[in-house]
């Protein structure tokens, strides 16, 4: 009524696992994607530093090396709904990604 938005998600997808999650078994499986990797993310992401807990961010970062063809992008003045945050931006790289 207001000219918001009201974003209708499910809370359970913030639920952790009841999987161990072993990284080098992960990183394994990561080295053998044959498609390219696009990762996005905001340039001050509480999410992904929330993600890597005590470990630096440039350590924690380096996992995504594991795909044999990853490329990362920082989108600033953005959180973490970037694409509502800066859908322009995020189309532009998605759409130079493809090309």
């Amino acid at each position: 009524g207001e000219g918001g938005y009201l974003l209708l998600a499910d809370a359970a997808h913030k639920m952790r696992s009841p999987l161990l999650y072993r990284i080098d078994e992960v990183m394994a499986i990561w080295s053998h994607v044959s498609a390219k990797v696009l990762h996005v993310e905001a340039a001050h992401s509480e999410t992904l530093a929330r993600l890597a807990g005590a470990v630096p961010i440039g350590e924690f970062k380096t996992r995504f090396e594991a795909f044999p063809d990853w490329r990362e992008r920082i989108v600033d003045d953005a959180g973490h709904m970037i694409h509502h945050d800066q859908p322009e931006q995020i189309a532009r790289l998605i759409e130079a990604f493809c090309a």
